[in-house]
């Protein structure tokens, strides 16, 4: 895979972005074609999925490029809503040339270019700059830590799209799309397409994700432990751990304890296994992080242990059409929720100071807090 990123590291960013731009400045925009810039994680990809099905439909007689992170990429392949995808690595231990860069991006080139994510990077906007295109078009940004790259960002732009960042993602994409010109575009909770794998499963079992994309957002793992004892004493159900690589570590406590039998296939899936493996499952818990948004979109329930962070960015989910799979969530209400939108607070929680990464609102629940919502929870889906 193509990497982008030492471009974006290296000391002299801003010069090495400003002459691929102007070489991209002399290249012909290609035209009936639409690219979209869409460097997500996964989670943020599937709700992006009914959308990018508008955007199908809005540009039915185009051809539609997308570029994205290779996480994602088969995800994108799978939904049939692109020409081709077009993927671009952000690790590199090694400065790429100008001219291998403008190689790789010009293959990018399009009528019209569409940044998609409203929370986003440099380098994403690196690569918006190397593209050459009549039109460029963003969604607002959420934020990019500093005013002088945010004028920079925002130049690269022919239109900014009039839509409010206020509300659940379904509904900020579906505005998108509708802004774009699908003026009765309808928005759905995403549905995705389940592959067979060749995976050993057990029978009757419920998943359980301890990680997250950032520490800030894992409840403890001490407190997982305890959930997955309780859960699978009262339900006689099979435990099933999951997640990638970053959640072996956590496994250590589950094997110092010892007290119940918990099948583990941390690291041990690819996403289309992972995705099979959410799909055959009774259930789903874990922290806010992309198994939950699976775990909705092959209709199956999940309840969430969430900070209040992001207030109602992910929860619950909000769309003109709801297929009743939709995440079920416990979380505390505090003063400073939405701090994730304030770039004083971004990283640092703004409550209580103490060596606990996670934040204040997320450590606060409890044990028992969870359990009173799963039995909640159980006594819902059990019906």
């Amino acid at each position: 895979m193509f990497d982008f990123v030492a471009y974006l590291n290296d000391i002299k960013f801003f010069n090495s972005v400003k002459k691929v731009k102007s070489l991209a400045n002399k290249r012909k925009s290609v035209k009936n074609v639409v690219t979209i810039v869409k460097y997500d994680g996964i989670g943020d990809f599937i709700l992006f999925l009914d959308a990018a099905k508008g955007l199908r439909e809005l540009y039915k007689d185009k051809k539609i490029i997308l570029t994205c992170s290779g996480t994602v990429k088969q995800l994108a392949l799978d939904s049939g809503y692109f020409d081709e995808v077009i993927c671009f690595s952000r690790e590199s231990s090694q400065f790429l040339k100008v001219s291998d860069v403008v190689k790789k991006v010009k293959r990018l080139d399009c009528e019209t270019l569409i940044h998609a994510s409203i929370s986003r990077d440099f380098f994403s906007e690196a690569v918006v700059a190397s593209v050459k295109a009549d039109k460029k078009i963003t969604v607002p940004f959420a934020y990019l830590y500093d005013k002088k790259y945010y004028k920079w960002a925002l130049s690269n732009y022919n239109e900014v799209l009039p839509i409010s960042l206020d509300g659940m993602l379904l509904q900020i994409n579906a505005d998108m799309v509708r802004a774009l010109g699908y003026a009765n575009f309808k928005s759905s909770t995403p549905l995705i397409t389940v592959a067979k794998q060749n995976i050993a499963l057990p029978k009757n079992y419920f998943v359980v994700f301890l990680g997250g994309s950032s520490i800030v957002k894992r409840w403890h793992v001490e407190r997982w432990y305890e959930v997955c004892k309780y859960v699978t004493k009262t339900t006689g159900l099979n435990c099933v751990l999951a997640g990638d690589t970053d959640e072996i570590n956590q496994l250590t406590y589950f094997e110092s304890k010892n007290e119940f039998k918990y099948y583990s296939y941390v690291g041990k899936t690819d996403l289309n296994e992972l995705i099979y493996l959410i799909s055959k499952a009774k259930f789903v818990l874990g922290n806010d992080t992309s198994a939950i948004h699976i775990a909705s979109s092959v209709k199956v329930k999940s309840l969430c242990v969430s900070s209040s962070a992001a207030l109602d960015r992910f929860y619950p989910y909000k769309a003109d059409n709801l297929t009743g799979y939709e995440p079920s969530f416990i979380r505390k209400k505090v003063s400073c929720e939405g701090c994730s939108f304030d770039k004083k607070t971004f990283i640092s929680c703004v409550k209580g100071k103490t060596l606990d990464p996670v934040k204040r609102c997320l450590r606060d629940i409890s044990v028992t807090d969870f359990i009173e919502k799963f039995n909640e929870f159980i006594r819902f889906i059990n019906n």
